[in-house]
């Protein structure tokens, strides 16, 4: 059975009508955030979704990472699903992952969504990096996630300050339950 309901949404922030853009299938948005809802022909409306879109992960490639599992690579932290994950051996506490945007960009804000397979791995704390070549970093803030074990919902850092890069390492500090592997399932970086 097809649905009645149209999708209509705009890309200026303005509320979606039945005479803004038709969603027919997907594309590539070239502004910060989309707004949409769906209408059904006698006029009722459905929530309005308002959702802020990250930096395209078109062209990002993984520098470094401090290491992998077998079928756990650290490209799947940048692949755009969050079921697949990265996930480092078991050396410690401190492990990290360094990423090629693939162009200089404003950026303000990291979400990082933990992996939802198991309990292990989860990133409590650690430090945002940046580097102008990917060789040499420099500190740029640190964050801190609280009840991740219980509520592995993606999480967003607002940086100290925003900042111009094309290379970013992330590096943990703390593992959830004292763990010494690390796991992320996707990182997204905002303007």
């Amino acid at each position: 059975m097809k649905s009645e309901y149209r999708i209509y949404y705009t890309l200026d922030g303005a509320m979606p009508t039945v005479n803004s853009l038709v969603y027919n299938g997907a594309f590539q948005p070239r502004a910060k955030s989309i707004k949409a809802v769906a209408i059904a022909p006698d006029g009722q409306r459905g929530a309005v979704v308002d959702e802020t879109l990250a930096i395209p992960k078109i062209g990002w490639n993984i520098l470094a990472s401090s290491s992998e599992r077998e079928k756990m690579s650290s490209a799947k932290a940048i692949d755009g699903n969050p079921n697949s994950l990265w996930h480092s051996q078991p050396t410690g506490a401190v492990q990290f992952i360094e990423i090629d945007l693939g162009a200089a960009y404003d950026v303000s804000v990291f979400a990082y969504t933990p992996q939802r397979k198991h309990r292990e791995g989860m990133m409590a704390k650690g430090m945002l990096k940046i580097s102008t070549d990917g060789r040499t970093w420099r500190d740029i803030d640190s964050f801190e996630f609280g009840n991740l074990i219980d509520n592995p919902s993606k999480r967003k850092h607002l940086f100290e300050n925003k900042v111009n890069t094309r290379y970013i390492r992330i590096e943990s500090a703390e593992i959830t339950g004292g763990g010494n592997s690390l796991s992320i399932a996707e990182l997204d970086f905002y303007n």
